[in-house]
Formats: C-alpha cells, structure tokens, sequence
C-alpha cells in the first residue's frame, strides 16, 4: 500500500497496475484495488487485459448493494470497449436487476453488432424474453442448448443464471436452467429442476419440460426411485400437454420424447430395481396404448420371457409381427420374426412364417439358413418328408446364390433322410449336369434305376438307363440292363436293336450277339401268334 501511495505521486501507471493487481488478491477487501485497476485503465481509454478485473469490481459493488456505482463503472466499461463480452454480460445483469429490462436488450444489440459473442448474448436474453412470450422463450433457449451439445462451451451456462438469478423466480426460468446445466452438470440441474418456486405450477408447457429434463439428470442405480417418481410424473405431463402444445423438445433436449419412450424407461427402471411384474404391467399398459410401436411390443415381449411366460412373448410379437405386415413393413417385420425365432427356437410355425417372409422382403440367404433349422426340427419331430421338403428347397435356394458345394451337401443329407426317395436324385442329377459333373450325374441315375426296380416301377428304371445312355454312350452296362428289362417286359424288338448297338460296342463279346439273335426270334414268334389270331 505504501508502495501504491509513492507510484501514484510519482506518476509511474506502469508499476502501479502491478501492485494494484498483487493488492486485490492480499487485502482483505479487494474493492479498493479494484477500482483503482479499473480507474487506472478508463483514464487511458484502453481496458489491455482489465476485462476480467472489470467485471469482478462490476459484481463486488452489486453484491454491496451499490447499483448505481456499478452500473455506472459497467456502462464506462461496455463504451469504451462495445465488443467485450464479459462487459457487456455485467451491465445487461445490472439492467435487468433495475428493472430495466428493455435497455439490457438494446445493450446486447449494440454488443453482438460490435462483436461481442452473440451466443452469449442469447443465453441471456433468453430468460428476459420469459417477460414477452415463453414460446420465444424456449425457442431461443433450444437453439442455445443445441450450440452447447455441438460443443459451445459452458460459458452460455453462465450467461443465462446470471440472469435468471436476479429476475424474479418461476418454474419457467428454473426449468430452463435445467436444461442447459443438464449438458454440463446434472448435479446442479436437479438442483435447480427442484428447487421451491413462487410460482410452483408454472405453464404447462414448463412443467411438462421440467419433469422431463429431470429423468434425463436422474441416473445411476442410487437413484432409481426417484427417476422412476420422476418418470411417471414426466409420463403424467406429456399426457396433459397433449399434442396441440409445441415445444422444440429436439433443441432443448436432443431427442423428442413419447409417452411410448418414457414408459420404456420406466418399466427398465423398475426392473432394475427388482419389480419385475411392475415393469410387465407397465410395458402392457403402453403396448395397449401404442400397438404399433416396435421397440416397446420387444420389450414387452422380453419381459414376459423373462418372466417365465414364452407363449406371451410369442403372442405378442405375433400380433405385432401382423400389424407390421399389413402396413406394408416387411423389414421390421422380418426383425420381429427374428425374436421370435430367437425365442421358440424349437417353434416349427414361427420358423415357417420366419422363411416364408424371408422370401418375400427376398433375404434368400437368411431364408435358406431358417430352412435348415427347420428342417432340423422337423427330423427331429419324425416329420421325414416335410424335412426332405425343407432341405431341397435350402439346396435350391442355396443353389441360386452360388453355393453349389453346399447345395450338393444338402442333398445328401436329405437323401441320408431317405435312401429310396428317386425325386431328389432327379433334381440333384439336374444340379450335377448344370455344374459338369457328369459322372456324379449317372451316379445318381444308376441310384435310380435300383430303387425303381425295387419298387417294381421298370419304366422308371428304363426311362434312367435311357438318361444314362445318353450321357456315357460307350457303358455296356447300362445297354445290359436296358436290354433285360426290355425283353421281360416283351419289348423284343426295341431290346433287340439294343443289343445290336451292344454288338458296335463290344465286337469282340459273343453274349451281345445271343442275345440279339434271341430276341429276333422272339420278334418273330410274337410276330406269327399276332397273324394267326382271328380278326
């Protein structure tokens, strides 16, 4: 101080900022350093980097009740610097506090066209505007909150308490303190979305924002009665509100919320805290009130699987499942079949419905994989041809996305199923013939052949050596047996040209020969007894 007292007399402004600087943070008042500070830089018309110290004297004189000296040094400020934002937060705090609202506004004009940070300026006006229009109020205070998510940086926080604590109490301005405080400290926004107001009830739009911002702070399992208190209350509001009341709630919050979405939380809430009939309840009642809503008719449906109740699990994606199919909403309709194949994985119908809406949205692939599974189950149930029906479709649909590997390992599989089965061979020979594989082709055909003539179907057996013939010319065997099946069906002739071909083949076998000479004489007796029988 002694030091002060010498600098002054001697002119030095320099060194005397300095000291006056070190007395602010060692006197036991500050305010006396600190109008000498700002004394010392408004005679130079340059604030340099006194911004700080401004707005501390500014707040100092208004705590000590001496409005008019810091309006006064706030205005002095604000002139000789119209761009400095801190400056001209003060002096719009003081205003509002005089009751001078409409010159804080103006204030702000003037600053934001100087330069000042209109986001900070925005912050601040939005609580004045609570004395116009809450709508304006809250559209202002959504944009604001939507800057701070984007990563606008606390200081709005700051902008718009400094005003909202010298205006008179309201549920409007605690709410919209709330929601900024919730993006930076959820600690004191449920202070301030709690606290005792001279006006309790508010609008109902405030209350409605209120009750919700406060389940959004509300979190962490030490706190799960009272978000669930808070979330029925917040459920309660939406309903009184209604949809007639517009509130920019994706400004203000980032998300819109629904009485669907809040009751979700709800009954997760009372889950948590082991009420798990309640949370059932809950999820019951809102499912009843929004059929449609997807999210909610699955967590219903979880909870009663949870519960021990599969067959209300299933009913209700069931239902669902329908509803989404009727509007025309295949995918999510698909998702749904999904769950439920996911739990009744031993449910024939469900995966039945599951494929065949597969097929229709034309996820062949997933269809193909809940064929399989089918399939499986059927075999299991005893159901052998309707499981050899679920393979080969599996096979075809595999086929059809280039899995020919696999496509022939299923029919073998279905044919493990059943070994005297001949359709399956034909299509899998169909399948063999497109890939090139000739020899697994005949394979399949001489199969064929067995089991017909075990069946005693010898047409069918001749119609395959046929097939074989006229994919291996040159194989004796199949001209054999073409040529006795023929003969003991009385064919001679066409068993006869049969052998004959057998001769080309095998010029050197005396049994081809025999047999054809055999047959000639056959044709022959067979020939006479049709002549001599009377017309």
């Amino acid at each position: 101080e002694t030091l002060a007292r010498s600098l002054e007399l001697a002119g030095e402004r320099t060194w005397l900022w300095r000291v006056y600087r070190v007395l602010v943070y060692v006197s036991d008042d500050p305010l006396v350093p600190l109008r000498h500070m700002i004394d010392l830089r408004l005679a130079t018309s340059s604030l340099e980097d006194a911004s700080a110290y401004a707005a501390r004297l500014i707040r100092l004189l208004s705590q000590r009740g001496e409005l008019e000296n810091a309006l006064l040094y706030s205005t002095k400020v604000c002139e000789l610097d119209p761009a400095d934002t801190r400056a001209a937060l003060e002096l719009t705090v003081l205003l509002v506090q005089n009751g001078r609202a409409n010159e804080a506004v103006d204030r702000w004009e003037q600053a934001a066209t100087a330069g000042a940070d209109a986001w900070v300026g925005r912050a601040a006006l939005a609580p004045i505007l609570t004395l116009v229009s809450e709508a304006e109020h809250w559209n202002m205070l959504a944009d604001v909150a939507s800057h701070l998510r984007d990563g606008g940086g606390h200081h709005l926080v700051d902008g718009y308490l400094r005003i909202a604590e010298v205006m008179e109490a309201s549920r409007v301005l605690q709410t919209g303190a709330g929601v900024l405080l919730a993006q930076t400290d959820r600690k004191q926004a449920i202070q301030w979305l709690t606290r005792e107001s001279a006006s309790p009830e508010g609008s109902v739009e405030a209350e409605a924002i209120r009750r919700v911002v406060l389940t959004h702070v509300l979190t962490g399992q030490q706190q799960n009665r009272e978000r669930a208190d808070a979330l029925r209350s917040a459920i309660e509001a939406l309903d009184d509100l209604g949809a007639a009341r517009e509130i920019p709630w994706r400004g203000l919050l980032g998300f819109t919320p629904t009485v669907a979405q809040l009751s979700s939380e709800l009954a997760e809430t009372c889950k948590d805290q082991g009420h798990q009939l309640e949370s059932i309840v809950i999820l019951r009642n809102a499912h009843e009130r929004f059929p449609d809503d997807v999210a909610l008719g699955q967590q219903l449906a979880d909870g009663y699987f949870h519960a021990g109740k599969p067959g209300a699990a299933l009913s209700v994606l069931d239902a669902l499942a329908s509803r989404l199919k009727e509007q025309g909403m295949l995918q999510e309709m698909a998702s749904i079949l999904r769950r439920m194949s996911e739990l009744a994985p031993n449910n024939i119908r469900v995966k039945t419905r599951l494929i065949e809406t597969f097929l229709q949205r034309g996820f062949v692939s997933e269809a193909r994989a809940e064929l399989l599974r089918r399939a499986d189950l059927q075999q299991r149930a005893g159901a052998v041809a309707a499981a050899q029906e679920s393979l080969e479709r599996a096979a075809m649909l595999g086929w059809s996305l280039g899995f020919r590997e696999e496509a022939f390992a299923i029919y073998q599989r279905l044919l493990e199923l059943d070994p005297e089965a001949s359709e399956p061979r034909h299509s899998l020979v169909m399948l063999y013939l497109q890939a090139g594989h000739v020899a697994e082709a005949v394979e399949q055909q001489r199969a064929i052949v067995d089991i017909s003539l075990r069946a005693n179907r010898k047409h069918d057996a001749i119609a395959a050596l046929h097939q074989i013939i006229g994919l291996i010319p040159g194989d004796p065997d199949a001209y054999y047996r073409l040529g006795d099946l023929l003969a003991g069906l009385g064919e001679y002739g066409q068993a006869e040209r049969v052998y004959r071909r057998l001769m080309d083949l095998t010029p050197g076998e005396v049994i081809p020969s025999a047999k054809a000479e055999s047959m000639a004489a056959l044709r022959e007796q067979a020939s006479r007894r049709e002549g001599s029988r009377p017309a």
